[in-house]
C-alpha cells in the first residue's frame, strides 16, 4: 500500500494525497515487525547494520519517554519517508541518542553484543560522538553484581590495548 503512495508523490516532493490521513493508517512497519500509526508519534527510520540484540529493551525504554516510533528502512519507499518529512537517523546518531542512551535497560548479552559490535565499527571509522557517550554510558557490573560501572573507570594509562 505505502508502495502505491510512494509511486504518487508529484515532485519536487509535493504529494497528491492526505498526508497526515496516511500517517493515521497502521502501515508502518516498525523493526519489531509491527504495523503502527504514526500520526501521533515522533516517527525514524533506523539504519538496516543497527545490531537487532535487545532492540525492544532500548526502544521500549526511548518510546516510553518519548513517543517515537522506530521504522524500517526501506530505499524504496525513501521518497514516500522524505515527503512525510521521517527522521533517516544514522548508525551513529541511533547509538548516541538512544541505544547508549537506554543501554542500562538492556540484558548483559545484549550490552555485550552491541560492545563488540562497537569495537569493531570503531576500529573501521572513528567516531568522536559515539566514543565520548561511551566513555560515560554505564556498561559493566562492579563487584558485587549492585550497579553498572562506565567503561572510563577501567582505564589505566599504563595498559596499552591493542
Amino acid at each position: 500500500i505505502l508502495q502505491y503512495f510512494n509511486s504518487r508523490i508529484d515532485f519536487p516532493g509535493s504529494p497528491i494525497f492526505d498526508v497526515d490521513a496516511l500517517k493515521a493508517l497502521p502501515l508502518f512497519e516498525t523493526v519489531s515487525e509491527k504495523f503502527v500509526r504514526i500520526q501521533s508519534v515522533s516517527a525514524m527510520t533506523l539504519p538496516p547494520e543497527l545490531p537487532p540484540h535487545g532492540a525492544d529493551e532500548w526502544m521500549a525504554s526511548a518510546g516510553a519517554r518519548g513517543k517515537i516510533a522506530f521504522l524500517k528502512r526501506k530505499p524504496e519507499l525513501a521518497a514516500l519517508y522524505n515527503c512525510m518529512k521521517l527522521n533517516d537517523k544514522s548508525l551513529e546518531e541511533i547509538y548516541v541518542d538512544y541505544v547508549l542512551e537506554h543501554f542500562h535497560a538492556l540484558s548483559d548479552e545484549n550490552r555485550m553484543n552491541h560492545l563488540i559490535f562497537l569495537k569493531g565499527y570503531l576500529s573501521l571509522r572513528y567516531s568522536n560522538e559515539i566514543f565520548e557517550k561511551l566513555k560515560k554510558t554505564p556498561c559493566f557490573w562492579s563487584k558485587p553484581k549492585s550497579r553498572l560501572r562506565r567503561i572510563s573507570k577501567f582505564f589505566d594509562p599504563f595498559v596499552e590495548i591493542g
